[in-house]
């Protein structure tokens, strides 16, 4: 049955009966905000017979009435009921998740940062096949044309048959690498990730890096448009990861500490990310696969560090 929220933002737009409208919906599949939310504006201006600029008028109002609540204030009981709902995802590293008490937890966003090649991609990668073999879907922005497929199969020990066949449809790569791109994909009314992850349903959301695409944006005077626009791609992926009980891991890069008595490496993601962030790690090389993977920021545990080596099936320890 149609929910009378989607008629009403439809009719908005249309001189028509709301049984009128509700009729076409139900044609389409469409019953919910979310439903109508996640629907490509020209089935819609097919199917009603309207412009597609009207169409997307309606989608982007079904977005905006199915975001709301999210900044609503809310009791300490119900704040606590809403921590009791989250999921935690394991790593596979198990000193890890035995520290994060079973793994990374939903309705956040985590961010890990180190140098080239110390295993950022490779931790979020194996995020990404537990959640694929425990049955849920992955989307994941690639901005540094680097993911492999062959490499997220050999960690989560799948064969070419299974990924196929079994694991294809629910994992989507994103090939994003310029700033402004990717934040027009994230914009909540215009852009494609609400739509597309209203479709997918991810259980988690990789942004992989986040650093990349802003290089451009590190002079003193494009810090401010360079926080904006961060800002604006993360509390999308916050927005949908709250209502939605999934996980949002970003990684981001770093450059050399000159401080002799500091760490030989310093975050350099945006300050903003710094905030939104509810976890913060670092990683680390210790040898030629030894790593150290560190918390270094998190509002409810003490910050710790675990010895892991990085294998052919992911970060193991």
């Amino acid at each position: 049955m149609v929910e009378e929220d989607v008629v009403k933002v439809t009719s908005q737009y249309l001189r028509r009966s709301e049984d009128q409208i509700a009729e076409v919906y139900e044609q389409l599949g469409i019953e919910t905000l979310s439903d109508l939310a996640a629907s490509r504006p020209d089935e819609i201006a097919r199917a009603f017979g309207i412009s597609e600029k009207t169409a997307r008028n309606i989608v982007r109002d079904a977005r905006k009435e199915a975001s709301k609540g999210i900044a609503e204030p809310k009791t300490l009981a119900e704040l606590l009921e809403e921590e009791a709902e989250r999921d935690v995802i394991p790593t596979g590293i198990e000193s890890f998740d035995e520290h994060m008490g079973g793994g990374l937890p939903t309705k956040t966003i985590v961010g890990i940062y180190g140098p080239p090649g110390a295993g950022k991609s490779q931790f979020a990668m194996q995020v990404a096949a537990n959640v694929l073999r425990e049955g849920g879907s992955v989307l994941y922005v690639d901005t540094e044309n680097a993911f492999s497929p062959r490499r997220l199969i050999e960690i989560g020990g799948f064969d070419e048959e299974e990924a196929r066949e079994k694991i294809g449809d629910r994992f989507v790569l994103r090939r994003i690498v310029e700033a402004a791109a990717l934040t027009q994909y994230f914009d909540e009314e215009e852009g494609e990730f609400l739509g597309e992850a209203l479709r997918l349903a991810p259980k988690v959301v990789v942004i992989d890096s986040i650093s990349q695409p802003f290089r451009p944006y590190g002079a003193r005077d494009k810090l401010p448009e360079r926080s904006r626009m961060v800002a604006k791609i993360l509390n999308a992926v916050l927005k949908y990861c709250t209502r939605h009980n999934a996980l949002g891991l970003v990684t981001t890069h770093v450059q050399a500490n000159p401080d002799a008595f500091g760490k030989r490496w310093q975050d350099v993601a945006p300050t903003v990310l710094k905030h939104i962030a509810t976890y913060r790690f670092s990683i680390e090389f210790k040898g030629r696969t030894e790593r150290v993977i560190a918390l270094e920021d998190a509002p409810d545990k003490p910050p710790f560090e675990v010895e892991v080596e990085l294998t052919d099936r992911g970060l193991v320890g």
